[in-house]
Order: C-alpha cells, then sequence, then structure tokens
C-alpha cells in the first residue's frame, strides 16, 4: 500500500504495478502491509511484458495513453470459490 499512497501523493488517479520476472502473475495476491488507511485509489498489478508495452506506448507518443482492464472472470465457473478477510477494524 505504501506505493499506493505514494502514488495518490503524487496525483495519480490509478496505480499499475508492472512486475519485473517473467514468471506469471495469476497467482500473485497484492497485500496491504497496513498503511492503506485512507487510500482512495485503485491499485492493479500487471505482467512484465504488458507493462513493458505500456510504457513503451507511453514513450513512444505525447497523446494520452489509456488502460482498459475489464474485471471479469477468465472462465465461466459453475461454482466460484471465495476468501473472507477481516482485519481489526472490522
Amino acid at each position: 500500500m505504501t506505493k499506493a499512497r505514494n502514488a495518490e501523493n503524487a496525483g495519480a488517479m490509478l496505480l499499475v504495478i508492472a512486475d519485473h520476472t517473467s514468471e506469471s502473475i495469476t497467482h500473485i495476491i497484492m497485500v496491504d502491509d497496513g498503511t492503506d488507511t485512507g487510500i482512495q485509489i485503485p491499485s492493479m498489478i500487471i505482467g512484465r511484458t504488458s507493462g513493458a508495452m505500456l510504457l513503451a506506448e507511453a514513450n513512444r507518443t505525447d497523446s494520452i495513453v489509456t488502460l482498459v482492464a475489464p474485471f471479469a472472470p477468465a472462465k465461466q465457473a459453475k461454482k466460484a470459490k471465495m476468501q473472507v478477510w477481516y482485519s481489526s477494524y472490522n
């Protein structure tokens, strides 16, 4: 959450973190480091290849680069697994 707080304080409306390794991000979970109170911007992680493409496009042009991030399941499942997390604030 420190990265999200720093991005928000710098005026960002969204934080996109690009993984620096070539591993799959399919099972990576972004976790709270205990400093998330009051953060208002969304954040997400993308893979190294996607991050490199986004950065290359942003550096290639002076125009605005738009990131579209649909939040939809990759497969249509009949059952969904769900985790419920509680904190000391609940």
